[in-house]
């Protein structure tokens, strides 16, 4: 009996050995995930003279000088959506052009929402202080000085 006894526990030993040293199978298929979201800053080029930037602290600068008929590019590195409205909210109204593509009665505004690495031009050709915001942030100003 002892002897059954010892040699049942040496099979048990082997068989578990063998199953902890057996090769696995890996069934999960590995994923490379890439997280990097910068978004890097244009350089000013022909299509624009003046870049304006929106991250999460609001509009950089807050004010811009510019030329009549020179264009402004905004650029919405923020966290969340950026819609670049003319001053007044929620009407948008200041600015006196508008083009058939204006949503609100004018040209001076994107009517949409932008994302994260989007931007948006607009070449500004009436003379004047032009107070700007965020429609989704509305406390978020900024204005474009045109001489």
């Amino acid at each position: 009996m002892k002897w059954s006894i010892l040699v049942l526990g040496a099979v048990i030993i082997i068989v578990g050995v063998i199953v902890l040293l057996q090769p696995k199978s890996v069934n999960d298929t590995e994923v490379q995930v890439e997280t990097n979201l910068s978004v890097e800053e244009p350089a000013v080029d022909q299509e624009f003279n003046v870049l304006v930037t929106y991250t999460n602290q609001g509009f950089s600068p807050e004010s811009v000088t510019i030329a009549q008929g020179e264009t402004v590019r905004f650029l919405n590195q923020a966290g969340s959506g950026l819609w670049v409205g003319g001053d007044d909210h929620p009407t948008h109204n200041q600015y006196p052009e508008t083009t058939e593509d204006a949503c609100r009665g004018t040209s001076f505004d994107t009517c949409r929402v932008l994302k994260v690495g989007e931007f948006w031009e607009f070449t500004f050709n009436h003379i004047g202080t032009w107070g700007l915001h965020n429609h989704i942030r509305a406390n978020n100003t900024a204005e474009i000085i045109v001489k």
